[in-house]
């Protein structure tokens, strides 16, 4: 079983050394949003699809992430006017839940509409089964993300994926 995704973003958040002179007040406030987060998804019949750092967490360890990834349809995304969007194009919006960010990869697009239909599973976290993507999901994903990271110049995160020779 993997750890609550509360924790999971809080901890990334606390042991990233960038963040050590930011102090995080009520970090079981901040854990406590991310729960509701995830009830509201629910309660409202959000069809949702989990990726990015915290999916990944529950196949391998050893990674930290700080925000939460979900492949939505902007319908979704309307009955979620919690979320503040700071941040959107054609294929992406960055919005924040209370202090928690969120990458939103929209479902028209066909790569994350097929994701959402053909590479789903659940998967636990803590006592809550989440939608999550599976492992050939990530990976289709990560190559998706690949060029993309090249062109915007961001040669230190593409080299992770390189061979290590």
């Amino acid at each position: 079983m993997v750890t609550e995704i509360g924790e999971i973003v809080r901890n990334g958040i606390l042991f990233d050394v960038k963040n050590w002179n930011n102090k995080m007040n009520n970090s079981d406030d901040f854990v406590q949003s991310i729960d509701r987060l995830f009830d509201v998804l629910e309660e409202r019949n959000i069809n949702y699809v989990l990726v990015g750092g915290v999916a990944l967490l529950s196949y391998v360890e050893g990674r930290n992430t700080q925000d939460i990834d979900l492949i939505l349809s902007t319908s979704e995304l309307e009955a979620l006017p919690e979320i503040i969007v700071s941040d959107r194009n054609q294929d992406f919006i960055r919005g924040q839940w209370n202090r928690l960010q969120i990458d939103i990869l929209l479902a028209q697009n066909e790569l994350f509409k097929k994701m959402t239909q053909h590479y789903v599973t659940d998967r636990q976290f803590g006592d809550r089964s989440v939608r999550c993507v599976t492992v050939e999901g990530l990976v289709i994903l990560k190559f998706y993300a690949l060029p993309s990271l090249y062109r915007q110049g961001q040669f230190d995160r593409a080299s992770i994926y390189s061979d290590p020779k």
